[in-house]
Formats: C-alpha cells, sequence, structure tokens
C-alpha cells in the first residue's frame, strides 16, 4: 500500500457475527472457533480485492482532475484522492470510513439517503447523473454547488461505486453572470424597442436577403399586419406591389455601401396607397462587411396632398388668368357682334329675309357672351351684385325649374332651415351654383335615384361639425346637394374643379359647370367642401359666411326696357377701334355728341381743349399708356362735377377706382348691347346726386376686386 492511499487506515470496518435462527446460544468451542476462521479468511479476501483496485486505478483516480470518493455497498468511503482533500478540507483519514452523506450539508443528507438505497436496490446498478444544483458541504461548513456522476465497479466480487465530484462554483458563477448580462440585454432591447415603438416614423431591419428582420410598431400599423406576421419576410412574400423597386434599392445599399438618402416610394396599405420619404443606411459588422441595412421612412402623404392642392390651385390660377385674358378680350368682340346685330334686328322689319340670319348671328353671339360668363365665373372676376339675402328663397325659386330640368326619375327633397341666416352674395349666381349642381346631380343618376338639398346654420363654437380646413373662422351658412348617383374615385374627386375637366361622353359637357361654382364660392368668400364615394352618391358642402347685421333683403332693380335719348357731349376713351366705333355709333343715335380718344393722353389733350362741353367720360379701364382710373383722376382734378362710366371685360380692370376722386362713378361690363349702353349712360347722367365712392369700392372688394 502506497502513502497516496489509505484504506481505513489500514483497517477494514468489522464483521458483526450473528447466530442464524436455528442456531443455540451455548454452541460448542469448536463450532465458534470454525465460524472465526471463516470471517478472518472473508476479511483477507477483501483487503486483497482493495488493494488490488488501488494498484490498478491509482494513476486514474489519483490524477483525475475531479474529486473521486469511492464507496462501498453501505455507503461508506474507503479511498478518496487529492482533489476530494482540495475541495472537502478534510484529511483523507477524516473521511474515510464515513457515509458519503458525511460530505453533504445536513438538510440534504436524507434525502440523498433515500435515493442512493433506491439505487442500490436496482439489480444491476447502472452509472447516473446525480441530482443538479447539489451542494456540497466542506470542513469549514462552508458550501458550493457540485456536479456528482455515480458509477458501479466491480473486482472479485466486490461491488464498489466510484462518485466523480465536480466543483461547478465557476460555472454557476458564469452561469449567474450570463443570466444578468442577458437580463441587461433584454432590458435594454425592452428599452430600444419601446423608444422605436414611439416613434412615428417607420423604422426596418433588413438581412442580405431583403427579408424584413425586424420592424416597429408604425411599421406594422402601416402595414395593418401584426409584427410577428411581417418580419421573416420579403416584401414580395407580404404582397407589395412595389417589392421589386425596394429589393433594386435594398441591393444598391448593400453592394455598394453607399446610404440612399431622400427616396420617395409609395406604400401599399390597407387604406391606399401613401408616400413615404425613406433613408437606407448599410449596417456592417465587427470586420467591416455589410450584413444588411436599416431602414427609415417617414409617412409624407399629407404632406404631398397639400403640394398638389398647391400645385392645383397653381394650376388653377394660370388657368384663371388665362381664362379672364380669353374673356375680356372675346368680350370687346361679342360687343361688336351683339351691338351691331342688335342694331341690325331693330332696322330689320319683319318681311325683311335677313332678318333669321341676323337673329342666328345674335343668338350665337348671346351662347358666346354665356360661355365667357361661365369663363369669368370660374376665374372670379365676373361682376358681382351682392345684396343680403336668404337662400332658402334661391332653392324655392329654382325648385320647379330643377323639376322640369331633372326628370321625375329623380326624387327631390328640400330640408330648408326656417331661421337660416341671411348672406351676402349674387342671388343670380347663387341661383347657378345651385343649378349646376343639380344638373351634375342628373348626370350622375342615369337611372334614377334622389337629390337632397338642404341649408342649415353653423357655428364652430357651438357645433361638432367637421369643416373643411379652408373655411375661415365665423360663423356660416351651409349649403349641401347630395345625390345618391354613381359617385366618383378620389383622383377623379381631386380633379373636378379643373376648367374643361369632365368624365361625360365628348360633346356632352363642357367641363365648366363645377369650375364656376368653385369661382362663385369663392368670388363669394366662402368653401366648397366635396365627399364622395363609388356607387355611394356624392356630397357637396358649400359655406357661406353669414351676413351678421342684415337688415331687410335688397330686391333686385329692374332696367326699364325702353331707351332713352340724351343731348350732352361724352368723351369715349376706348383703344379697341371696332368697340369705339360700335359705342360712338350707339351714342350718336341715341341723340348724343361724341369725342373719341383712343387712349388716355389724348383724352386729355381733347378734354383742355373742351373743358366745359363734356358731361360724362366712358372709358375703358385697361389701356396701354395711361388706364382708364389714371385719367379719371387727372381729369376730375380738373372737374370735380365730372360723371364717368368705365367699360371692361372683367371687374378685375376696377383695382384702382377706390383712388379715383369722381362724385358720379358707373360701371359697365362687356359685352353689352346698344339698349343696355344707352339705359347705363342715361343713369350715370340722371342720378339726382354724385353715386359714393365707398358704395363702388365696396362694390369691387364684394366682387374680388381688391
Amino acid at each position: 500500500m502506497t502513502a497516496s492511499y489509505s484504506f481505513l487506515n489500514g483497517r477494514l470496518p468489522p464483521i458483526a457475527w450473528q447466530p442464524s435462527n436455528g442456531e443455540a446460544g451455548s454452541s460448542d468451542a469448536a463450532a465458534r472457533l470454525g465460524d472465526g476462521v471463516a470471517l478472518n479468511i472473508e476479511r483477507h479476501r477483501i483487503e486483497s480485492a482493495l488493494k488490488e483496485i488501488e494498484e490498478r486505478f491509482r494513476a486514474v483516480i489519483e490524477f483525475a482532475a475531479d474529486a473521486m470518493v469511492l464507496v462501498d455497498a453501505a455507503g461508506q468511503i474507503v479511498l478518496v484522492n487529492a482533489q476530494a482533500e482540495n475541495l472537502f478540507g478534510y484529511p483523507r483519514g477524516e473521511m474515510l470510513g464515513e457515509p458519503m452523506e458525511f460530505l453533504l450539508p445536513e438538510r440534504f443528507r436524507e434525502r440523498h439517503v433515500g435515493l442512493r438505497n433506491q439505487y442500490l436496490c436496482t439489480p444491476y446498478p447502472r452509472p447516473m447523473q446525480c441530482t443538479p444544483n447539489l451542494l456540497a458541504r466542506r470542513k469549514d461548513g462552508s458550501e458550493c454547488p457540485v456536479e456528482i456522476s455515480l458509477s458501479p465497479m466491480q473486482t472479485d466480487g466486490i461491488t464498489l461505486f466510484v462518485a466523480s465530484i465536480r466543483n461547478i462554483t465557476e460555472r454557476k458563477q458564469a452561469e449567474a453572470e450570463r443570466a444578468r448580462l442577458l437580463e441587461a440585454v433584454e432590458h435594454q432591447r425592452s428599452e430600444l424597442q419601446m423608444i422605436l415603438d414611439s416613434v412615428p416614423a417607420l423604422i426596418f431591419y433588413k438581412d442580405r436577403q431583403s427579408r424584413l428582420v425586424h420592424v416597429n410598431t408604425a411599421h406594422a400599423q402601416i402595414f395593418g399586419l401584426p409584427r410577428e406576421q411581417i418580419e421573416g419576410k420579403t416584401d414580395a412574400e407580404l404582397g407589395s406591389p412595389f417589392a421589386s423597386q425596394y429589393l433594386r434599392d435594398d441591393l444598391q445599399v448593400m453592394t455598394t455601401g453607399v446610404p440612399l438618402r431622400g427616396l420617395i416610394e409609395q406604400f401599399q396599405t390597407s387604406t391606399g396607397v401613401r408616400w413615404l420619404q425613406t433613408e437606407k443606411v448599410p449596417h456592417r459588422d465587427a470586420h467591416g462587411n455589410v450584413v444588411g441595412l436599416v431602414g427609415i421612412a417617414v409617412d409624407i402623404t399629407e404632406r404631398k396632398h397639400l403640394e398638389e392642392q398647391l400645385r392645383q390651385s397653381q394650376k388653377m390660377e394660370a388657368i384663371g388668368q388665362l381664362a379672364g385674358g380669353v374673356a375680356h378680350d372675346f368680350n370687346n368682340l361679342l360687343t361688336v357682334i351683339n351691338g351691331y346685330s342688335e342694331l341690325l334686328l331693330k332696322d330689320a322689319s319683319d318681311d325683311d329675309p335677313r332678318q333669321p340670319l341676323i337673329l342666328e348671328i345674335k343668338k350665337a353671339g348671346d351662347r358666346a357672351a354665356g360661355l365667357t360668363y361661365q369663363l369669368l365665373a370660374f376665374s372670379r372676376k365676373q361682376v358681382l351684385e351682392p345684396r343680403v339675402l336668404c337662400l332658402n328663397q334661391q332653392i324655392v325659386n329654382l325648385e320647379k325649374m330643377l323639376r322640369r330640368l331633372i326628370g321625375e326619375h329623380i326624387q327631390i327633397h328640400t330640408a330648408l332651415d326656417p331661421h337660416l341666416w341671411p348672406v351676402m352674395a349674387d342671388a343670380g349666381q347663387m341661383e347657378q351654383v345651385v343649378m349646376n349642381l343639380a344638373l351634375n346631380a342628373r348626370d350622375a343618376m342615369p337611372k334614377g335615384g334622389e337629390l337632397r338639398i338642404q341649408t342649415t346654420n353653423v357655428d364652430p363654437q357651438a357645433s361638432d361639425m367637421v369643416l373643411p380646413p379652408e373655411v375661415p373662422a365665423g360663423r356660416f351658412v351651409m349649403l349641401s346637394v347630395t345625390d345618391s348617383g354613381c359617385g366618383m374615385d378620389e383622383n377623379t374627386r381631386a380633379r373636378i374643379f379643373e376648367p374643361f375637366f369632365t368624365t361625360k361622353a365628348e360633346g356632352r359637357g363642357t367641363g365648366l359647370g363645377l369650375a364656376v361654382v368653385y369661382g362663385i364660392v369663392s368670388q363669394s368668400g366662402g368653401a366648397i367642401d366635396v365627399t364622395s364615394e363609388l356607387n355611394r352618391g356624392t356630397s357637396f358642402r358649400i359655406f357661406l359666411p353669414s351676413h351678421e347685421h342684415a337688415g331687410p333683403s335688397a330686391e333686385p332693380q329692374h332696367e326699364t326696357l325702353t331707351p332713352r335719348l340724351g343731348t350732352e357731349t361724352v368723351l369715349l376713351v376706348e383703344d379697341e377701334g371696332v368697340v369705339r366705333h360700335l359705342t360712338a355709333y350707339v351714342l350718336r343715335e341715341f341723340g348724343y355728341s361724341v369725342l373719341e380718344a383712343t387712349n388716355g393722353h389724348e383724352a386729355l389733350r381733347i378734354f383742355e381743349s373742351t373743358v366745359e362741353r363734356i358731361h360724362l367720360i366712358v372709358t375703358d379701364v385697361l389701356m396701354p399708356g395711361m388706364g382708364g382710373p389714371e385719367l379719371v383722376k387727372q381729369l376730375t382734378s380738373l372737374r370735380s362735377d365730372l360723371k364717368v362710366l368705365f367699360l371692361s371685360g372683367y371687374t378685375e380692370d376696377a383695382l384702382h377706382l377706390e383712388d379715383i376722386a369722381a362724385q358720379s362713378v358707373g360701371f359697365l361690363q362687356k359685352p353689352f348691347t346698344p339698349s343696355t349702353l344707352s339705359r347705363k349712360v342715361r343713369d350715370v347722367l340722371d342720378a339726382p346726386c354724385p353715386l359714393a365712392m365707398a358704395q363702388i369700392t365696396q362694390s369691387c372688394v364684394s366682387a374680388d376686386c381688391s
């Protein structure tokens, strides 16, 4: 036996002898002596077996990395190695002969005995791992986590058990540290996720295969899917119609390593297409290799809509300027056409074969004048005659005619607020607004339907009605026209106020109806809102400012149809020769003396040489060199009682009327007829007192001239 091992310090456990059931206590000494000899032989055999085990496994056990403890079938320790001494702090001699439970904390001993006995009762004990999370007890009373493996070993008919005990303190510490780090990482990940989810922008991470590895809440919400159904999929797998475009951009970023910034992309959602401004940045690993990309996208759909509205507004303004200019020049021509045709009709007898031809010319001129009126209404440059009125009365006046125009296949329902506030508007234009909207509704219901016209008061402070953003602050009267027709999609709805835009068949519409409505409402200081859905109808809501201090509604004045003659002298200033010749001819026909000037400077020279003879200045507003307002301002400085009649194709030419010091001013819009001209001239000359300049200015302001 070597110094490295000790088997019970050279001692075997005592072998207790007990007589068999039938043996008497007074058996003779010879029998006892025979039994003693047998026990000594058995002891010797066991000692030989243990010595053999020690010799055979010395190198394996002594130099093992783990603590090795050899126990017999009774669970007593018969062999330990140096690592066991180091682990438990006991010298070998203090461990040998002790039960295995001696090395465990007391609270585990009873349980360990039960498990050991259960193990030993098995017919053929096999190697096994002991219960995890086991603690060993050292001599100093401290405890350490251990891992025990138990293996049976037989030699010369004797069964022993080898317990391999490993100190796992460092492993436990490492596991605890790993768990702590994982918890910290998870906490940081949760905080980062919370931050990402609180950002309204779309944030996503894609791998080299362009799969969406991670997305934030905003990204998932715009998809309309749970995050779990998005992550791990490509845009194509998610059914995006723009997947090829996304993939092209992703590959460019990941192959070049250069970020893409300011991308304007479309995004398909459950509510329609949204516009995104996206930045894609390559993501690199520790070695600098691109392993994916990070994307940030901002929803700019509303901004795109505002930009589109701005472009639409600018386009409408440009077209309005063009339409106004065309109407202005066209009105000069119509003044000549309609004027001469009226003069010819007046002179033609009933049996004159030319009369029907002239009448057709006059009708064509009148229709053309109506078209220019629509152009001016669209461009908000037509003459207004605003007065305090109740929209209910206009609708009642139109209802009978609307029923004839729309047809019996469409039912008309009106819901008019009996306490409707008054508005300041042009009565004729308001009727045209209702007429145009009703006719538009009729075309949307070819198979019949319902048309509802409603009026109501709107006070934003006392109502929860959602108003369109372009409606300014204040109280309003709302006029709504709703149909049950075919409705419109969003693209059509966005263009309905464009001039000449129509969805009707060729030859069935000019495309000016709704543009005229828009122009009239805007010129009247109001706003218009449209809601529509395919196969669900359309609703137009018009908001007009209420007239807060309204008196009795003024009734329109009806002009007499009988022309009145005159003998006064008129200074006519008009740069368009054909209009000047017609106007001079008509005035002379009605008895006036006419002095003609082609521009403002020529008119000044004529006026200075005949200052006492001129009673009325009839002048165009817009002329080369010196316009009508500037001319009148200079003339009235010479004669304060001078009366003035302005002629113009649209009221925007009257911008500077408020700067004129004239005491009597009138305005006549082109195209005009000879009878209209004669009546207007007579009205200005016969005015009992000078027309207040403030009235003219107010009229122009109401007509959006300022």
